[in-house]
């Protein structure tokens, strides 16, 4: 008895060790409360941003298993130019698919690229995504939840952070035509039969999140997930959405235990770019979002802010666990190439901020 015990401690130690983020984010969840004594406040806001996110990521992994990332970038790779058609592609998705789901589409078929600079490949994507998501109120978790708290126009949210989205895409690509491969042959990837119903739900539910649809339509698509792939629904990332439900408590519980005035302009966005080094863009975004209304210093300040750290951005961490893991010879230099890329990267976003809005 004391045995099985022991293998089942050591089983949920090991779940807890390798998903680290979600165990810090509940650590804190629960110190936070004990400590205030109080329940924190989920808004409507907070609520409508964790069904977004669940629902995007059963649809996602529906439309995975149809073999339509796969395909979709597949028909870009054959012949040469690999890897810059590849960090081109990691950025497109990202507007509509997410950083994170993006980079578990191209990363793994850049894994199979013969050359030497996978590394490099690898952190030039997970640049891109972070730069490019920033440009779509759906691109990634935190604009999900501006775009719901804040409620602005979708083309004024657009315009608000494209030059960013611009500058990085346009740099990563140019850096990435330097890197050679051997040419593809091209792998081909056939689509499944499922196909066509759920790329029309994901579009729906697109224009349902901005606004031209009702929300609930996510229901369905979740009926419809769980009716032809009902395994996607397992494979959802469940500690992610518990990572981010972690993060939207200990969140409200800091802001009610802050006495912070109201922020704004380059000192909200300096605040929260730098804070985006140490706890992440998400958790950043949720409790500065408290204290301003200027969605767009903010906005730009955490989109930054992604920049820099391993840990500014989920879908840096999400690149580096997918090198690391799969890569069939890692990079000893990887971390240090990902920091001064990284930094080089938060300076040009700060210095365009600065000359945008001077």
């Amino acid at each position: 008895m004391d045995v099985k015990i022991y293998s089942t401690l050591s089983a949920v130690a090991k779940v807890f060790l390798k998903e680290w983020l979600f165990s810090i984010s509940l650590f804190l969840l629960l110190f936070s409360s004990l400590y205030l004594k109080r329940i924190p406040e989920f808004s409507e806001d907070e609520l409508k941003t964790l069904f977004t996110l669940w629902v995007f990521l059963s649809l996602l992994e529906a439309l995975r298993e149809e073999k339509v990332f796969r395909f979709v970038v597949s028909r870009f790779l054959s012949g040469g130019y690999a890897i810059p058609k590849l960090v081109a592609a990691a950025g497109i998705l990202s507007m509509f698919i997410t950083n994170d789901v993006a980079l578990f589409v191209t990363v793994p078929l850049t894994l199979l690229i013969n050359s030497r600079f996978i590394g490099e490949a690898v952190i030039l994507e997970a640049l891109v995504v972070n730069g490019l998501s920033a440009v779509s109120p759906i691109g990634n978790p935190q604009n999900i939840y501006i775009f719901y708290h804040y409620s602005p126009r979708v083309l004024e949210f657009v315009k608000t952070v494209l030059p960013l989205g611009i500058a990085v895409f346009l740099v990563t690509v140019f850096r990435a035509l330097f890197l050679k491969s051997e040419e593809v042959s091209g792998a081909k990837f056939e689509l499944g039969r499922g196909a066509p119903l759920f790329l029309i739900l994901f579009l729906l539910f697109i224009l349902s999140v901005l606004g031209f649809l009702p929300l609930w339509l996510g229901f369905f698509v979740i009926l419809a997930v769980f009716l032809f792939h009902r395994g996607a629904l397992l494979k959802v990332d469940y500690f992610l959405l518990g990572t981010f439900f972690c993060f939207f408590g200990f969140t409200d519980n800091l802001s009610y235990y802050l006495k912070v005035g109201e922020l704004s302009g380059q000192k909200l966005f300096w605040i929260s770019a730098a804070l985006s080094q140490f706890m992440s863009n998400v958790p950043s975004a949720l409790l500065l979002s408290d204290f301003t209304s200027d969605w767009k210093s903010l906005l730009w300040g955490v989109s930054v802010g992604g920049f820099g750290t391993l840990v500014a951005s989920m879908a840096n961490l999400i690149a580096y666990r997918l090198y690391i893991n799969e890569a069939k010879e890692p990079d000893r230099n990887f971390l240090l190439k990902f920091h001064i890329y990284g930094f080089a990267f938060f300076v040009l976003g700060a210095l365009l901020y600065l000359f945008l809005f001077r």
